[in-house]
């Protein structure tokens, strides 16, 4: 399937070598989709949406949720939410998108996932949740850690390495 926007190309390709329903985007303007976010165009994003899904995926395996949390657009995240986007995918470090908020610490964005039904201690490929993303990267006393834990976030969980975020709190 080809999608075109304000001069971007998007083209969808199932990949059945992984078994899974996943879909794949290559785009010839790597700026375009962040662009399409950064100019809050929300007829192109629904467009976007409506053609290839709230799950489509973009650069590094991302989907639009989550770079939507990386960015900390709130009315993206909204909007991908209403269309019911999969707050549970992860990315090739098995991340989801409530990591990424946690990461950027884009709190009101980890609260309308929270809302929208997100795992609260998802464990990516080194065993570290959002939580111990979000005492890693921000002071304890950060918005981000206090949405986390007010939503019951396990402050107890292990990464790999045997830290958990009690240790970095």
């Amino acid at each position: 399937m080809r999608f075109s926007h304000k001069g971007c190309t998007l083209i969808a390709v199932t990949s059945p070598v992984l078994r899974l329903p996943r879909t794949f985007i290559r785009y010839t303007d790597n700026h375009r989709v962040e662009s399409l976010l950064l100019s809050n165009d929300t007829k192109g994003l629904e467009h976007l949406i409506n053609r290839l899904g709230p799950d489509v995926r973009v650069d590094g395996d991302k989907t639009l949720l989550m770079l939507s949390a990386e960015g900390n657009y709130l009315w993206t995240t909204n909007l991908l939410c209403a269309h019911h986007a999969d707050v549970h995918a992860k990315d090739e470090k098995a991340r989801t998108a409530l990591h990424h908020a946690a990461i950027w610490g884009a709190d009101d964005i980890a609260q309308t996932l929270l809302n929208a039904g997100a795992t609260i201690d998802p464990q990516d490929h080194s065993g570290r949740t959002p939580l111990w993303y979000a005492a890693a990267k921000h002071y304890p006393d950060s918005a981000i850690v206090d949405v986390l834990l007010t939503a019951g976030a396990n402050s107890k969980i292990r990464d790999s390495r045997g830290i958990n975020p009690n240790d970095l709190l």
